[in-house]
């Protein structure tokens, strides 16, 4: 009988490795969900509370210029990454995110925003701790990261407006 049951679980295994159900995460793109998924700038993507959109990614250099005469250029040994994404707050409440969105790079790296972002953005633009999102309407804000030097495939980390829940990436191509 034990040899029955041990014949039965190596066929099982085997029929598995075949078929492939036994594989990890971050195999080939066929066998991603919806969680597994990487967006790409401009695809919308859907949590329960909101709705995003990453409207574009670019490299801002070494040099942050400020946006008014008062404040002097930030520099950095890394470069500066700017992010601009619209959210749509599903709710019935005004919204806003303690834990703002960050980049991470193929070496799983996090950056956050630099301090005082709203200084280095266009006039009359928001970032994301500025203003509340109101429900039922989209918001566009910018980001801006200070990564290293060698950051490669930089990914946004969107997510949900409730504090938990799970993230979801955006490529940026940069």
């Amino acid at each position: 009988m034990a040899k029955h049951a041990l014949a039965i679980s190596a066929l099982v295994l085997a029929s598995c490795a075949v078929s492939g159900c036994c594989k990890k995460k971050g195999g080939d793109a066929s066998s991603a969900t919806e969680e597994d998924k990487i967006y790409a700038v401009g695809e919308t993507i859907e949590f329960p509370d909101s709705t995003w959109v990453v409207v574009s990614a670019k490299d801002r250099g070494k040099t942050l210029t400020p946006n008014n005469p008062i404040t002097k250029a930030r520099k950095t040994d890394g470069r500066f990454i700017q992010v601009v994404f619209k959210i749509t707050n599903k709710t019935k409440k005004h919204e806003g995110i303690l834990n703002r969105p960050k980049l991470v790079d193929d070496q799983q790296r996090e950056f956050g925003e630099v301090g005082t972002p709203i200084l280095f953005i266009p006039n009359g633009k928001s970032t994301l701790g500025t203003e509340p999102i109101p429900p039922s309407l989209t918001k566009e804000f910018y980001g801006v990261y200070e990564v290293a030097a060698d950051a490669k495939n930089l990914q946004f980390r969107a997510r949900p407006l409730a504090p938990w829940g799970k993230q979801k990436s955006v490529a940026l191509g940069l």
